[in-house]
């Protein structure tokens, strides 16, 4: 599979179409935050925990009908979700994502399978 198929398979986002994938190829990545991933437990994180890599991408999903929060952007690991931005680090974000001001991904740094979330 190319790269290029790859990203396209890995971004696409159910009604919204597809992200034009060089576009999404960053010349230079900005790190807006860096936080744990709420609800990973809830989710499908931990069924997800042995195969996720660090530098794998993260897609975020913007939940505006979300019930317990008006700022809530879900995320997922190839179209399963692993759970949430915080709800006290996710304001800027959603504002970003509301406005399309630039297409937001998230990305693995660390992961620590010995502990449990």
């Amino acid at each position: 599979m190319k790269r290029s198929d790859f990203l396209t398979r890995l971004i696409g986002i159910s009604g919204f179409g597809v992200f034009n994938v060089q576009a999404l190829i960053p010349k230079r990545k900005i790190y807006l935050q860096q936080f744990f991933v709420a609800g990973f437990r809830h989710y499908k994180g931990m069924e997800m925990l042995e195969h996720l890599q660090e530098n794998d991408l993260l897609e975020l999903r913007r939940e505006v009908e979300n019930e317990y929060d008006d700022c809530a952007i879900a995320v997922y690991w190839q179209q399963e979700k692993i759970g949430f931005v915080p709800a006290d680090l996710n304001e800027m974000l959603a504002r970003l994502m509301d406005v399309r001001a630039l297409p937001l991904l998230g990305m693995i740094t660390h992961i620590n399978r010995q502990v449990k979330p």
